[in-house]
């Protein structure tokens, strides 16, 4: 009966998240936090769903292997900074006008107005402009509290007695709008969660013998073989994937030299990077995995055809305000090699699905993929929650991409529950599964682009 309720309420978390981005378009974000974010019922699921994570630690005595009980203490540290967020946590905005003190802000929950244990004023509000162009490179708002002078921009967040002002928008009169934030608790919490979260990571990926649900790391017999029926195959295959490799990264550099930033800012960029990641992985395990390499290069092929004919903008311009912090690089990257990793899954499982003779031996492929492809995931998206703290003054805005990266990670987190999951311990079921699951990597990388938008839109240029 609990281990129902646990995973009832899990996959109710996620059909709701789902359904919420879809609400959130048709009637906005506020409509979505009173009735879906903000509600009781929420909180409870995710209430369940801690304690489930708490109970599986002591019923399964996760401590004895330390990477895996790492990552379920990540989890509940998580859960519990996001708790202290929602029960003690307040949001806010404040209009500044130059030389008009301030000692209040509107609550956003209430849209009262909630007084400050200072004094805000607003000297000027600057747009500096990146050199000779017309794109703006930051917004500045230079303030005095209590007559001490103070900064905020973008990425730059000025922290008061627990209070954290970011810049949020402004008017052509040179007043400024900021965001107003006080989390004394859930910050923190949730930082330790991120922590153990990194560790934990560190220790499965690196330094364990074996994998959770028994798979062993270094499985014997696990080299799966698709060789072309001419000798010569093989040869055009590495020789393609070796040109193309170098011809991605000719261009990743290229882009990087004359725009000054890491290449990273947009669709078209995101899905080159794609393409680099998956033919690297391919071309670095195509001796051990020989089926790697063709399937490799076809996803970067289909990559490469959707970056050069889609509907996205590939010029190199400067860097939006907002993206200005080396938290991109990181973000992003991680975010993407984990969405590479889970193509090839999705490849080996399609793979899978159409040679019954090899579906054990290419299940035991798709495992030691999967491992570092939601590893990587769950780093950047939780990289991605450190940046947004670093920008907005707040770690999760519940935005259409954060929550669908959110239900990406929680639909491949089933696969590593085999021993609770009949059905996924089958070949057949775990391809199945696995197969399937890309539909939520779509959606959060394409279908939240062009359908939803939200902050990351941008992503869609």
């Amino acid at each position: 009966m609990r281990k129902r309720m646990v995973i009832g309420s899990y996959v109710t978390l996620m059909v709701v998240l789902a359904v919420a981005t879809g609400l959130e378009h048709r009637y906005g974000t506020e409509f979505v936090g009173r009735q879906v974010y903000g509600t009781g019922w929420f909180f409870a699921l995710w209430a369940v769903l801690a304690v489930g994570i708490g109970g599986a630690i002591v019923r399964a005595r996760l401590w004895r292997n330390w990477a895996v009980g790492g990552l379920h203490l990540a989890f509940l540290w998580m859960l519990a900074g996001a708790a202290a967020t929602a029960l003690t946590g307040r949001q806010g905005h404040v209009r500044l006008f130059p030389g008009v003190p301030v000692r209040h802000y509107t609550d956003a929950a209430t849209d009262g107005r909630q007084e400050l244990p200072f004094v805000l004023c607003l000297d000027s509000f600057r747009i500096r402009l990146h050199r000779q162009t017309l794109h703006p490179s930051d917004y500045v708002s230079y303030l005095r509290i209590d007559g001490q002078p103070a900064r905020v921009s973008m990425n730059r967040v000025l922290e008061r007695r627990h209070y954290r002002f970011s810049q949020a928008s402004y008017e052509e009169d040179g007043s400024s709008w900021l965001s107003v934030s006080r989390d004394p608790w859930g910050i923190g919490l949730t930082y330790v969660g991120y922590g153990l979260w990194g560790v934990s990571v560190v220790g499965l990926l690196f330094f364990r013998k074996r994998l959770p649900d028994g798979d062993v790391e270094r499985e014997s017999g696990s080299t799966v073989r698709v060789r072309s029926k001419r000798p010569w195959g093989d040869a055009v295959q590495t020789l393609a994937s070796v040109s193309v490799l170098l011809l991605l990264f000719l261009q990743f550099g290229l882009r990087w030299k004359k725009g000054g930033h890491i290449p990273l800012s947009n669709g078209f960029e995101t899905l080159l990077f794609l393409a680099l990641c998956v033919l690297s992985v391919s071309i670095a395990y195509s001796r051990r995995f020989p089926i790697l390499q063709p399937v490799g290069l076809w996803l970067s092929a289909a990559a490469l055809v959707m970056a050069f004919l889609g509907p996205m903008d590939a010029s190199v311009s400067p860097l939006a305000p907002v993206l200005a912090s080396p938290l991109l690089g990181f973000h992003v990257a991680t975010v993407m090699a984990g969405y590479a990793l889970l193509a090839l899954v999705f490849a080996v499982g399609v793979a899978g699905l159409l040679r019954p003779a090899r579906r054990e031996e290419l299940a035991r492929l798709s495992r030691r993929l999967l491992y570092p492809a939601v590893c990587f995931l769950g780093t950047g998206i939780f990289l991605g929650a450190v940046w947004a703290n670093q920008s907005w003054g707040r770690y999760w805005a519940w935005d259409p991409k954060e929550v669908w990266a959110l239900v990406t990670f929680m639909v491949y987190g089933v696969a590593f529950h085999r021993r609770s999951l009949a059905w996924l311990r089958r070949p057949l079921g775990w391809h199945l599964y696995l197969t399937g699951a890309f539909l939520t990597v779509l959606m959060t990388y394409f279908g939240v682009n062009f359908l939803l938008g939200g902050m990351h839109s941008y992503m869609g240029g």
